[in-house]
């Protein structure tokens, strides 16, 4: 039985040159998932498909840069990013590295010279996980602003300058604001200087659920589920379409 291919997602504002490299990998035998040609959309196309990478050109249509991109895929989702560019100069060069790509190519480039960026990045990706997991596993109780769970019922957390305790049965969701998550509780909210990520793996699975790159509710919590937002206390809370079936499975639905 063959193994899985590899998943690609492209960002690349020229069509045409889009439509190359789909060509060119779908020869090396990966499978291209999906392409785009702004920031925006593909930060909603790489939640919705989960690839294995994204090929980023750096030049984008709209606002945002491919680096502006690639900066927030690696912090929310943790996916590489390779840089396709056809800029030759320093400055650009330095630029990208901010955003830590796994990967860095010009334009115009041979399939080999593609294939082998490809795959370093996916290796030194699969590398820095195993790194994660040993971290992870080997860190002590108390890590940056969250503290460790007690009893699966309360934790502790850093908000400014004082330490406070956080019942689970009193938070209604978590938002992402950068690399600070907001977490909102019947009592108030608390700031905290950590990734939505970083604070998901402190809470118990069964009881919340992540429902947009950006938010992550209490399922005890939501009073009503509509097609676009969940209603939990006072507050609308955004659902994205590729989680709404998830968290419709999830609850006990008569």
């Amino acid at each position: 039985m063959a193994g899985k291919k590899t998943t690609i997602v492209i960002v690349e504002d020229e069509f045409s040159i889009a439509l190359d490299i789909e060509m060119r990998l779908k020869k090396m035998d990966y499978s291209v998932i999906g392409t785009t040609d702004n920031a925006d959309s593909a930060y909603v196309l790489v939640e919705e498909e989960s690839p294995d990478l994204v090929l980023m050109d750096i030049h984008l249509k709209g606002e945002k840069t491919g680096i502006d991109a690639a900066k927030h895929l690696f912090n929310e989702l943790n996916i590489p990013v390779v840089f396709l560019t056809a800029q030759k100069d320093s400055k650009t060069f330095n630029e990208a590295l901010e955003a830590e790509p796994y990967g860095y190519i010009l334009k115009p480039f041979q399939d080999l010279d593609l294939k082998n960026v490809i795959e370093l990045a996916l290796r030194k990706h699969n590398a820095d996980l195993e790194k994660k997991k040993v971290f992870e596993l080997e860190k002590s109780k108390i890590t940056g602003q969250i503290d460790n769970i007690i009893k699966n019922e309360s934790f502790f957390v850093k908000d400014k300058t004082a330490v406070h305790r956080l019942d689970l049965k009193n938070i209604l969701y978590l938002e992402a604001l950068d690399n600070y998550t907001h977490i909102y509780t019947t009592d108030g909210r608390y700031t905290v200087h950590a990734f939505l990520k970083d604070v998901m793996e402190k809470l118990p699975v069964n009881n919340f659920m992540r429902v947009h790159r950006s938010f992550v509710v209490a399922i005890n919590q939501i009073q009503t589920i509509k097609e676009s937002n969940i209603l939990i206390g006072k507050s609308n809370v955004p659902v994205s379409r590729s989680y709404r079936q998830a968290l419709l499975e999830k609850i006990n639905l008569l």
